[in-house]
């Protein structure tokens, strides 16, 4: 995941909470935010299996690489250079599994706010004849 892809699933889950309340105001249904909510929440569980799945990858590749730096007979300086890119390698599957973590923690808890608070908020903001 990268930092191009992140944002524009930010952008998505903010505009999916701007579906959410307009759904809930085209249909006068303060609950349908709610269960948007929850189907949002759903979703960012579900997405923990993609998650694990990037984690195994990812440990395989920085095995791989691991294991292609010592089967190899090179000059000190090539060993060097050869163990930087293996680090640096390492470090952005790490920021890459950072992202996709923060990410679904933060559609998740989107998910729960709507699902627990968006009729009050609804009510609050639109007022007038929306019952709860």
């Amino acid at each position: 995941m990268t930092k191009i892809s992140t944002v524009s699933l930010i952008l998505l889950l903010v505009l999916y909470v701007i579906l959410s309340f307009g759904l809930s105001y085209y249909y006068d249904d303060p609950h349908l935010a709610n269960r948007m909510g929850a189907s949002l929440s759903a979703i960012g569980a579900l997405m923990i299996i993609l998650q694990v799945q990037r984690e195994v990858r990812f440990e395989a590749f920085n095995k791989g690489d691991e294991a292609a730096a010592q089967r190899g007979q090179f000059a000190s300086s090539d060993r060097s250079l050869i163990e930087n890119t293996r680090i640096r390698r390492a470090t952005e599957r790490h920021h890459q599994r950072m992202r996709i973590i923060v990410f679904i923690a933060i559609m998740v808890f989107v998910g729960e706010i709507l699902h627990g608070w968006a009729d009050f908020i609804f009510v609050k903001i639109v007022g007038g004849g929306h019952q709860l």
